[in-house]
C-alpha cells in the first residue's frame, strides 16, 4: 500500500483508487501486524521466519510515511520498532546497515546529531546506494554541503549520467532499482532537476510491465518518483501528443502536468479508419517535456458471426483456493477447487494443455 500512499501525495490516484484507499491501507496495516515480533522487529514476509533488521527499517519508514498521509498506524508499533532499530544500530558494524537504519529512522522523527556525524568517516566505505542514503541523511540534518559532496561521489561512481547501467544484484545494498531510487530522491531534494530527469528515465527503463521486479523495488521507486512529481510538476510545460493512424492525423490531445497525474489525461478513442490487414498507429510528442505513458490497443471483431481457429492446442484451466494452517509448528497447505475468490487470497491455477 506504500506506493499508493505515495501516489496519493503526488495527486496520481484515480477517483476509484481514492475511494478504496482507506480499505487498502487498513488491510495493508493488518498484514504488517501479523509479521511483528515480540521486541518490535518485523519478519521477512513470513510469520514463521525470524525478525530482520533491514525489513524492520523498511517497514518503519513505510509506517512513518503512512502516518504523514493521514493513514494512522498504531503508535505503539511505531515506538516499538523505533526502539528495536536503535538497538540494532548500536550492535551493527556494517556501514550500509547503519545508513539504511538511520535513513528510515529520520522518516519518523529526529535522530541524535552524533549518530549522523558518525557516518562521515564511513562514506568511502559505502557503495553507491550507501553513499546516496548517507547524502539523504546529511540533507535531512540540514548539512547541505555534505549532502552535495556525497551525492557527487555517488553519482560519479554509479556512471549513470554517462550512460552506464547499474548492475543487478540480489542483495539490497547492490539492488539497481533501489540505488537509482535513492539517487533520484537525493537529486530532487538537492534541486538537481536535470539530473533527476536522467535518473527518472533510467528508473523507468528498469520496469517490467507497469511495475518493477518486486513489491519492495516498486515501493522505493514510486516513492522517489512521487516526490519528484510533487516538487517539479508545476515547472513543467503542457504536453501535446499527435495520434497518427495509417499515415493520417487522427487526433491531437493536450494536457497540463497536473492533469496528467489525474483521470483527466486518461484518453480513450474509437478508431474508425482501420483497414483490413496491417495498421500503423503512431504517437508523436509535439510539445512538452518527457512523457512516461501506458498505451494499450484493443481490437474487437464485431462481425455478425465468426468461428474460432483450431490451432491444434486446447487449454483447460482450473482454479484452486490455497490456505495455510499451523499444526504443531508445521505449516500445512490446503488446496480446494474454487471459482470464487476474495481480494488477498492465494490462488493456484492449473493449466492442462492438449
Amino acid at each position: 500500500f506504500v506506493p499508493v500512499l505515495a501516489a496519493q501525495k503526488a495527486g496520481a490516484l484515480s477517483l476509484k483508487q481514492r475511494e478504496e484507499l482507506p480499505k487498502m491501507a487498513s488491510q495493508g496495516l493488518k498484514n504488517l501486524k501479523s509479521l511483528l515480533g515480540n521486541d518490535g522487529g518485523f519478519k521477512w514476509f513470513a510469520p514463521d521466519s525470524g525478525e530482520d533488521v533491514m525489513m524492520s527499517a523498511y517497514v518503519y519508514r513505510a509506517l512513518s510515511i503512512s502516518k504523514k498521509m493521514k493513514q494512522s498506524p498504531d503508535e505503539e508499533i511505531l515506538n516499538q520498532t523505533r526502539s528495536y532499530l536503535y538497538k540494532a544500530l548500536e550492535s551493527t558494524s556494517d556501514p550500509f546497515q547503519k545508513a539504511y537504519i538511520l535513513f528510515s529512522l529520520l522518516e519518523g522523527g529526529e535522530v541524535e546529531t552524533s549518530l549522523i556525524e558518525s557516518l562521515t568517516g564511513l562514506v568511502d566505505k559505502q557503495g553507491v546506494y550507501g553513499k546516496a542514503l548517507t547524502g539523504l541523511i546529511f540533507h535531512s540534518a540540514g548539512n547541505i554541503d555534505k549532502a552535495k559532496s556525497v551525492f557527487k561521489k555517488a553519482l560519479s561512481e554509479s556512471g549513470v549520467i554517462n550512460g552506464k547501467k547499474l548492475p543487478e544484484d540480489n542483495t539490497i545494498e547492490k539492488d539497481g532499482v533501489e540505488t537509482l531510487s535513492a539517487l533520484l530522491l537525493l537529486s530532487v531534494r538537492l534541486n538537481e532537476e536535470a539530473i533527476s530527469d536522467t535518473l527518472s528515465e533510467e528508473l523507468f527503463n528498469r520496469r517490467t510491465d507497469v511495475g518493477w521486479k518486486n513489491s519492495r523495488d516498486t515501493g522505493m521507486a514510486v516513492l522517489a518518483l512521487a516526490e519528484k512529481l510533487e516538487v517539479f510538476t508545476e515547472k513543467l510545460t503542457p504536453i501535446t501528443l499527435n495520434i497518427i493512424v495509417n499515415g493520417k492525423e487522427f487526433k491531437t490531445v493536450s494536457a497540463k502536468p497536473t492533469e496528467i497525474l489525474s483521470d483527466k489525461a486518461d484518453w480513450n478513442f474509437s478508431i474508425s479508419n482501420l483497414v483490413k490487414g496491417e495498421n500503423t498507429i503512431e504517437i508523436v510528442k509535439e510539445k512538452g517535456g518527457t512523457v512516461n505513458s501506458i498505451i494499450s490497443l484493443q481490437y474487437i471483431n464485431r462481425s455478425k458471426s465468426f468461428s474460432s481457429i483450431d490451432r491444434g492446442i486446447k487449454v483447460k484451466r482450473e482454479y484452486f483456493s490455497v490456505t495455510a494452517e499451523d499444526k504443531n509448528g508445521k505449516v500445512n497447505l490446503n488446496v480446494k477447487n474454487s471459482n470464487s475468490f476474495k481480494p488477498g487470497e492465494l490462488v493456484m491455477v492449473s493449466l492442462e494443455i492438449e
